[in-house]
């Protein structure tokens, strides 16, 4: 991440949204109905630290309720992770987690609600703001590290596949339990 006032941000999608791609999975919801979706609160941090391994502080719980009324826990949350793949890249990956639970049995959501991978330049100084640098770092970008980022979508677009993957074999692993 590029820690300066202003700064060029391209934020390029890991997955198409509405388009033909048959494996686009930002979006979309994955459902379980069964036996104790309240321990998909604890899975997912853990699997999002598995499967992405981000620094120790950068993955962020950003809202949680939990709420019980007559016997029925309802839970919501969010959880907001940023891997950082060099000075300029790095993932965000959003996801949130709804359901609910009565003695035992319940249902849960779990949304892989953003997936991208964002490249910050920073322009702080004059240098960084004049028309040559910025012709400079157009051609540097194209030559050079667009070659690196088609690699980070990539790799990105593996990750939450297998981030996806081994969260429906947990639904399973939950329901036989």
């Amino acid at each position: 991440m590029v820690f300066a006032s202003t700064k060029l941000v391209i934020w390029k999608d890991l997955f198409v949204w509405g388009g033909s791609q048959e494996k686009a999975i930002a979006g979309r919801v994955f459902k379980y109905r069964g036996k104790h979706p309240e321990r998909l609160i604890t899975f997912i941090p853990k699997l999002l630290h598995t499967v992405f391994n981000p620094g120790p502080y950068n993955l962020k719980e950003v809202s949680f309720s939990k709420e019980v009324k007559k016997g029925r826990e309802s839970f919501s949350f969010k959880w907001e992770l940023n891997k950082e793949l060099d000075r300029w890249s790095y993932y965000r990956i959003d996801v949130k987690l709804k359901g609910w639970t009565e003695n035992g049995e319940g249902e849960a959501e779990v949304e892989l609600a953003e997936a991208v991978l964002i490249t910050e330049y920073p322009q702080d100084t004059y240098w960084q703001k004049t028309i040559f640098y910025e012709m400079l770092r157009m051609l540097w970008h194209r030559l050079f590290y667009e070659k690196r980022m088609e690699e980070y979508l990539k790799k990105g677009r593996l990750l939450c596949n297998c981030f996806v993957e081994r969260l429906q074999q947990y639904f399973e692993k939950l329901s036989k339990s």
